[in-house]
C-alpha cells in the first residue's frame, strides 16, 4: 500500500478546474494520488499539481493523453513532501 512518502512525481495541469476533474478521475481509477501546493523549489507562482508515484505515470500519462491535456511531469528527487519542505 502506498502512502504519502511514496509520492514522487508531480503533475502539473495549467487550468484548476481541469485538474480537480483529472484528480477525481484518478480516484475512479484507483491510482494513489494527492494534490499539493506546487513547491516553490520548483515554481515561481502559486499553483496546485497533483502528486502521483512514480511507477504510475504509465497509467496516468495515457489517461492525460485521452483528456487532451497540457501537463508537465517532474520527478522529484525524493518524495513530495521532502520537496515542499525545502527552502
Amino acid at each position: 500500500m502506498k502512502t504519502t512518502l511514496d509520492l514522487n512525481t508531480i503533475i502539473k495541469i495549467t487550468d484548476n478546474n481541469l485538474l480537480f476533474d483529472f484528480f477525481n478521475k484518478l480516484k475512479k481509477e484507483k491510482i494513489f494520488s494527492k494534490l499539493f501546493p506546487g513547491p516553490k523549489t520548483l515554481f515561481e507562482k502559486e499553483l496546485l499539481v497533483i502528486a502521483i508515484n512514480n511507477e504510475d505515470l504509465d497509467k496516468v500519462e495515457p489517461l492525460l493523453r485521452r483528456e487532451k491535456l497540457e501537463y508537465n511531469s517532474i520527478l522529484l528527487k525524493n518524495d513530495i513532501i521532502d520537496e515542499l519542505l525545502k527552502r
